[in-house]
């Protein structure tokens, strides 16, 4: 991988850097760290992290190229994503040959438009509620107890309630899904209803496509809330065939997966002195880093073991000089008194020559005396105002 004065000056001529030349107009180097264009050049010893993180879930090698090109970029990598997910174990056991069975159903214009919907289950002792959106493939699972209608009016009516009502909804001829009050609800909102012919499963394709993707992650990554949230996170974030992600297509924007350049870097190393100034107000003091938060907050200690959650422009490479002392920050401000080495407050200092009374010197040290006490002295309360405010009552 280049460094910063290879891609500054331009010198690739080793030829190891033979496929970062190809780009080198379009690499570049920030606090660091190497760009192409606005993606990380990912460092070899990052590589397998990252294959690791987006693969969590199982997701095919297209998807996963979708979600890595997003954020990242380094030589090979269509190769080394495909290789990755070829040694996946869990993948070559429990997934099948892609089959597609869109072909009978028009592209509907918009999305939301059409909505195919269908049960999977019973997978221990639980069903699975799945519906797709058949224009951007945007896909909802709800985990149920049964398949009744009841249930089915209840999920769909959340859903739309996010979504809006679609113009048609497409399912097959199971009882809770063909049953008056199923029928008849979706009469009453709007929504078409089209069941496909009996024991032709592949009329519904879009759906049992669904339904299979999802028992494929549920073998692999087990039946739970948090297995399922997880997985439809990243497929509605993966680019598709239309290059834009379920999410794009239906909501217009891309959302945020857990992997980002926070996840892969950091400005500092653990332990590394800093200087922290919570604002122009304040005195700067010496932190030691802990760990990063986010992408501009982390987390730093005091030199007396006190955690802070810091943003990064409140931060910066060095240490304070002794001479600035080494008082807990945030508590010292210009103007204020500071702590003296015995831990008493510093006060004005008295001359040793004796002050006789009745002299100009004398009246000069007790208008001093009074001023300092009227500054240090805090405003009374609004109840020990009023106690001490005089009373006129009136003879009626």
């Amino acid at each position: 991988m280049p460094g910063r004065s290879i891609i500054n000056n331009n010198l690739f001529d080793d030829p190891h850097l033979l496929s970062y030349s190809k780009v080198q107009d379009e690499l570049t180097v920030n606090d660091g760290i190497i760009y192409r264009m606005n993606r990380i050049v990912l460092p070899r010893v990052l590589r397998e992290t990252a294959l690791a993180a987006v693969h969590s879930t199982h997701l095919g090698v297209e998807k996963s190229k979708s979600i890595l090109r997003e954020q990242f970029w380094w030589p090979q990598m269509d190769r080394d994503i495909a290789d990755y997910i070829g040694r996946c174990n869990v993948c070559n056991a429990y997934k099948s040959r892609n089959k597609n069975f869109r072909h009978s159903w028009p592209e509907p214009d918009n999305p939301w438009e059409r909505v195919h919907i269908d049960f999977a289950g019973p997978i221990e002792g639980k069903y699975l509620l799945i519906i797709v959106d058949a224009h951007s493939i945007y896909p909802e699972v709800f985990i149920t107890s049964d398949m009744k209608a009841d249930t089915v009016i209840s999920r769909l009516r959340r859903l739309f309630s996010q979504q809006g009502v679609p113009k048609c909804l497409v399912s097959d001829n199971g009882p809770s899904f063909v049953s008056e009050a199923v029928t008849g609800w979706l009469t009453q909102i709007g929504c078409s209803h089209i069941t496909t012919p009996a024991y032709h499963p592949q009329s519904n394709g879009i759906a049992e496509r669904m339904v299979r993707t999802v028992k494929e992650t549920i073998k692999t990554n087990g039946l739970s809330q948090r297995s399922i949230d997880r997985f439809l996170l990243f497929y509605r974030a993966a680019k598709g065939k239309q290059q834009a992600s379920p999410s794009e297509l239906l909501n217009g924007r891309q959302i945020r997966l857990p992997i980002s350049e926070s996840s892969t870097q950091s400005k500092w190393i653990p332990g590394e002195s800093l200087i922290y100034r919570a604002s122009s107000s304040h005195e700067p003091r010496t932190v030691r880093f802990a760990k990063m938060l986010g992408s501009n907050t982390s987390v730093v200690t005091t030199e007396t073991g006190r955690n802070l959650k810091t943003h990064l422009d409140q931060l910066r490479i060095g240490e304070v000089p002794e001479a600035h002392g080494s008082t807990e920050m945030g508590d010292s401000k210009p103007g204020g008194s500071s702590p003296s080495d015995d831990g008493q407050q510093t006060r004005p200092s008295s001359t040793d020559t004796e002050i006789l009374p009745g002299t100009e010197q004398a009246e000069r040290a007790q208008q001093q005396q009074t001023e300092v006490g009227v500054q240090s002295k805090p405003s009374p309360r609004r109840s020990e105002r009023l106690a001490k405010k005089t009373r006129i009552f009136y003879r009626t």
